[in-house]
């Protein structure tokens, strides 16, 4: 994020960023498939936009109507609509489905990667980049999309507190965000790192970080009192949060390295303002990642 950011500009990511809110809030509400088809949007946007950038450039370049091009598009939209499945048949219960869905994945990132290696194959640029662990990058997009697509449903189906799970972990992710803009235009100072993001600041990174930890405790404390189940005690709270907003920090610095191997600025222009969707997601990815160890171990407990 720039220190200096034109109004207009910060006019068009505040309206994008409270549409995609309220959108998102509601359909946390509402629960059942409107909650499945949210993230299905979203995870088959992030493979989209992965497999996009780790494309070779002679790929990107050439014409669509290229027998290649029409290939690794068929591929791309068959690995993202195979993630994008996982979601609605997980919240249908369709077992079968579910399955088929990830066969489909699988075969689509799969003829990615043969067709991606075939014609990036001659250019030594992305071969370094991206091409001689190619299957491996592919993967992680994946790996991505099911993250984005799969634990926000799982950390809602929490029984009790499964609603106020997902609110904590969009109100320490966007107030980390909200905090980490402001605090690094405030007070400026030392570059976090100006290698791979160089306007953001340690002011605004620690600044973020107190912001979602406070906010965390904040919903939690909500939580508690509209459930009336007693649940973990302020000082793991707020740990948690802080680590959730360390870790959704991170998410958007390696999501940053990530566009910068690849040479670009944004992942897409879908979100005025904002970039893609992986631009908008990147955070929320990597607190994904946290909640579902978590919930793999047992967090949170209800006493």
């Amino acid at each position: 994020m720039t220190r200096y950011i034109r109004w207009s500009e910060l006019q068009k990511r505040v309206a994008s960023a409270l549409l995609l809110a309220i959108a998102a809030v509601a359909a946390t509400g509402f629960g059942g498939i409107s909650f499945a088809l949210m993230w299905a949007v979203a995870s088959f946007c992030v493979v989209v936009e992965w497999l996009v950038l780790i494309a070779p450039k002679t790929e990107v370049d050439a014409a669509p109507t290229s027998l290649n091009s029409r290939r690794i598009l068929l591929f791309r939209i068959l690995a993202a609509f195979g993630i994008a499945g996982l979601p609605v048949f997980l919240s249908l219960g369709s077992v079968g489905a579910f399955v088929v869905s990830v066969f489909i994945a699988l075969i689509g990132c799969t003829g990615w990667v043969f067709v991606a290696s075939g014609t990036g194959a001659q250019d030594e640029a992305w071969s370094h980049q991206f091409g001689r662990r190619i299957a491996v990058w592919v993967l992680a997009g994946l790996l991505c999309g099911v993250l984005i697509g799969i634990v926000p449903l799982l950390a809602r189906s929490v029984p009790v507190i499964g609603i106020a799970l997902v609110a904590w972990m969009f109100a320490v992710v966007w107030t980390t965000d909200i905090a980490a803009f402001f605090s690094g235009r405030a007070i400026g100072g030392p570059k976090l790192w100006p290698r791979v993001s160089p306007n953001k600041t340690w002011a605004g990174f620690w600044g973020g970080a107190a912001g979602g930890c406070i906010a965390g405790w904040i919903v939690w404390l909500i939580a508690e009192a509209l459930t009336g189940a007693s649940l973990l005690s302020a000082v793991p709270v707020l740990a948690i949060s802080f680590a959730a907003s360390i870790v959704g920090q991170a998410g958007d610095l390696a999501e940053s390295a990530f566009k910068r191997r690849a040479g670009v600025k944004d992942s897409g222009q879908l979100i005025p303002g904002h970039g893609g969707v992986l631009d908008r997601v990147d955070s929320f990815m990597a607190v994904c990642l946290l909640v579902a160890l978590g919930l793999a171990v047992g967090f949170p407990t209800i006493h």
